[in-house]
């Protein structure tokens, strides 16, 4: 199986570049409560996440947990097993599997960002 089908079937393709410099991710920081509160990562790989919003001064504190690590302060968990509870504020890029069930918690995905600006594309064309 070659490289891309192997990362297909895991669901794993991380994150490079920084997806949170739009002015509507921004906005939403100041409701979540970055920097200040604790941010969830449940599927982390690299926590290239977790470094852009350290990079940005938008995470001070995280847990980070991946099922199979790719960065010293990933934990290793299966997140889809044992979802991690007691979170505000969860930033994901979560895998690519065919169906993902997440316990209700305040977060958002990068198909949640992109969502995000079309809404204020078309709201303030």
């Amino acid at each position: 199986m070659n490289g891309f089908l192997k990362k297909r079937a895991k669901g794993q393709f991380y994150t490079k570049a920084n997806p949170f410099k739009h002015r509507a991710f921004k906005a939403w920081t100041d409701k979540a409560g970055l920097p200040k509160t604790v941010v969830l990562e449940p599927f982390a790989g690299a926590n290239s996440l977790i470094t852009h919003l350290k990079d940005m001064g938008l995470c001070h504190r995280f847990k980070s947990f991946d099922i199979k690590p790719a960065h010293v302060e990933v934990k290793k968990q299966d997140t889809l097993k044992k979802f991690p509870t007691g979170y505000k504020v969860c930033i994901t890029n979560p895998p690519w599997l065919p169906v993902i069930q997440l316990p209700a918690c305040l977060w958002i995905s990068l198909s949640a960002i992109i969502k995000i600006f079309m809404l204020l594309l078309w709201k303030n064309a």
